[in-house]
C-alpha cells in the first residue's frame, strides 16, 4: 500500500477510534480485546499515464484503488453492535469528506460476527482516486 493511501486510511480509522494495522494477526486480536481495528487490502490499482504541471515543477500520477476495508470491535461478546455501526459510519463520512482524496464509490455490509476473532465486523467496498505527485528534484534525484 502507498504511503499517501495507508495516511488516508489511517486518518480515517483514527478519528472513530479505530487502531489501523497493515495484516490481520490473531495474537494481536486477542492480546487486545478492548481495542477496535481497520485492516485494508488493496484489490486493484489502475494508473494514468505521468502528468506534468503547466511549470513543469510537479509530475504525478493519477491512481484509482478499489480497496476492502474490515472494521473489526471489540472482543466482548458481540455486544458493541452499536458501537461498530457509529464508527463504520463515522470512518466513511471522514474516508469521503477527508479532503485528502476523492471517493467515488462506498458501499459497506452490516455487522455480522466473525466467530474465528470473536468480533463484529463491518466490510467496506470503496474506489479511491488520488494524484501522487513528485517535485522535479525528486523526479532527478538531486540534492537541494
Amino acid at each position: 500500500m502507498t504511503s499517501e493511501l495507508k495516511t488516508v486510511i489511517t486518518a480515517a480509522a483514527q478519528t472513530q477510534g479505530l487502531t489501523y494495522i497493515p495484516e490481520f494477526s490473531a495474537q494481536m486480536l486477542t492480546l487486545k480485546p478492548k481495542e477496535s481495528f481497520c485492516l485494508c487490502g488493496i484489490r486493484s490499482a489502475s494508473y494514468s499515464p505521468k502528468i506534468t504541471a503547466v511549470n513543469g515543477a510537479l509530475w504525478g500520477t493519477e491512481v484509482v484503488y478499489s480497496v476492502e476495508i474490515r472494521l473489526l470491535g471489540n472482543r466482548c461478546g458481540y455486544s458493541d453492535y452499536e458501537q461498530l455501526e457509529q464508527k463504520a459510519d463515522g470512518f466513511m463520512y471522514q474516508l469521503g469528506m477527508g479532503g485528502d482524496a476523492l471517493v467515488t464509490e462506498l458501499d459497506r455490509s452490516p455487522a455480522q460476527r466473525n466467530s474465528l476473532v470473536g468480533r463484529l465486523e463491518i466490510s467496506i467496498s470503496a474506489k479511491i482516486k488520488m494524484l501522487i505527485t513528485e517535485t522535479d528534484e525528486t523526479q532527478t534525484g538531486s540534492d537541494v
